[in-house]
């Protein structure tokens, strides 16, 4: 059995997008880019988190990156996993749905968007929101981007008030 780290399927999905984007002459931003590498990272450690030196090296990445994605993306992967149950706690709090009920896909994807929100002071919400969107549309289910967007608007919100 191929090991997943080995299959570059993923890679050449980015490729694809990345040509048919610059056909269209439109740019992946880079942080899109470590946002889907982390993505496919956590997804990973999900399942091999006795692996998480490795999968979070990116080493497994086959596709060449600039330092400036690989860097963010190794802070996205280390800062979701060091703040999981404080996140966690937060997405609890905020979805109708039982968590163990969300696809993890879609969990992934709030828990990257929402770590943004709490950490990088730089970043604007609605781009955090935005991003998690458009992600969501292509890597998760048909509608996942209303449940996706509903949770972090929320999160959103309640986050300026408290100032």
């Amino acid at each position: 059995m191929q090991d997943k780290f080995e299959q570059n399927e993923n890679e050449s999905e980015i490729e694809e997008i990345k040509k048919n984007l610059l056909e269209n002459k439109i740019i992946i931003p880079d942080r899109r880019i470590s946002r889907i590498l982390v993505l496919k990272a956590l997804y990973q450690y999900n399942f091999l988190p006795e692996k998480i030196e490795y999968i979070g090296s990116f080493c497994w990445v086959k596709q060449k990156y600039s330092d400036f994605i690989l860097s963010y993306s190794k802070k996205l992967f280390y800062g979701v996993i060091r703040n999981k149950e404080k996140i966690d706690q937060i997405i609890k709090k905020y979805s109708k749905k039982v968590f163990d009920q969300i696809d993890l896909i879609d969990r992934i994807i709030l828990e990257f968007s929402i770590y943004q929100m709490l950490e990088d002071k730089n970043l604007k919400h609605k781009i955090i929101i935005d991003e998690a969107i458009e992600i969501s549309k292509a890597y998760s289910n048909k509608n996942s981007y209303k449940f996706i967007n509903g949770i972090l608007d929320s999160i959103s919100k309640e986050i300026l008030m408290e100032g």
